[in-house]
């Protein structure tokens, strides 16, 4: 999760275009669902290293051949910074993101943990306040209590509170904020190329390391799903960054929670599982809650 600039960025647009910026947004939507899918069948013959590994594998290579194709172009995007502390936060923050996701996919519903990692909105919003001591309107305050209302909904907590799983879904809500914040700061003085190439270098250090100590071979039922959650993940990036072209941030954020309602069909078809009314409420005050965080912020 992840690269989501969505929120953090203030792009400048050369040209609006509403209807595209809807067929990107919603398409990148379903690329995430389909991301998230894959991981979760993938889980029960893989590890969560290496579903990690091969989702910023497969970005790494498209980042590293798109910089290639700029430059013999003669489009030169230099990689110096003078904020390397800061890509080493965001690159951590959205890392443990991934493996969090990664690792509530195998224990939860896949439409709980597509809902978990997209409370980021509602976690950025916390952050702002303490971190960078911005003053967050009253309505967004209320937006944001809506949303973990509905939190509550759906995860049930019992005199257990949380299940580990769905604890560690909902933390990975918190990494992406911190991440998403940290390409917000990043956004005002580099390139968003030189942002993605930092971020995406540390990850693949990052699990290249751990994959090794979580190695199982893959037949080519699991090898095709892992690739599918490296090549979904990187569609759901691109056709999100084109999408931040022709419209406010605002619009693609809001659309991305068609992911929960993809999400959600899919659980339905392959495992059979059905939201009850309480999940239904839940899911559906949280994306309220975020949308209102993102249009009203």
């Amino acid at each position: 999760m992840k690269n989501n600039a969505h929120l953090a960025e203030s792009t400048t647009h050369t040209q609006v275009h509403i209807p595209k910026a809807i067929i990107f947004a919603a398409s990148g939507a379903f690329f995430l669902s389909l991301m998230a899918l894959c991981a979760k069948l993938a889980s029960s013959h893989s590890t969560e290293p290496m579903i990690t590994f091969f989702r910023f594998a497969v970005t790494a290579l498209y980042i590293f051949t798109m910089l290639m194709v700029k430059h013999v172009r003669g489009c030169h995007i230099s990689l110096k910074t003078q904020h390397f502390g800061m890509h080493m936060v965001r690159a951590v923050a959205s890392t443990g993101a991934m493996y969090s996701l990664y690792y509530a996919l195998r224990y939860i519903p896949l439409v709980d943990a597509n809902l978990l990692t997209l409370t980021y909105p509602l976690f950025a919003l916390i952050l702002m306040a303490i971190f960078f001591k911005e003053r967050v309107k009253l309505v967004s305050w209320l937006a944001m209590a809506v949303g973990f209302i509905g939190i509550i909904f759906v995860l049930k907590p019992t005199s257990a509170l949380f299940t580990p799983a769905s604890a560690i879904g909902l933390f990975s809500g918190l990494c992406a904020a911190a991440g998403i914040l940290g390409i917000r700061e990043l956004s005002k003085s580099e390139h968003t190329y030189t942002i993605m190439f930092y971020y995406t270098s540390v990850a693949l250090i990052i699990s290249s390391v751990l994959v090794i100590f979580y190695w199982q071979k893959p037949d080519c039922y699991t090898l095709l799903l892992l690739l599918g959650v490296g090549v979904f993940g990187m569609l759901y990036q691109e056709l999100l960054t084109r999408a931040l072209a022709y419209a406010p941030a605002y619009i693609p954020s809001s659309l991305m929670y068609l992911s929960v309602v993809f999400s959600g069909i899919f659980g339905m078809l392959i495992w059979g599982h059905i939201p009850d009314a309480w999940s239904w409420l839940g899911i559906v005050l949280v994306c309220l809650g975020n949308i209102f965080v993102i249009v009203l912020r």
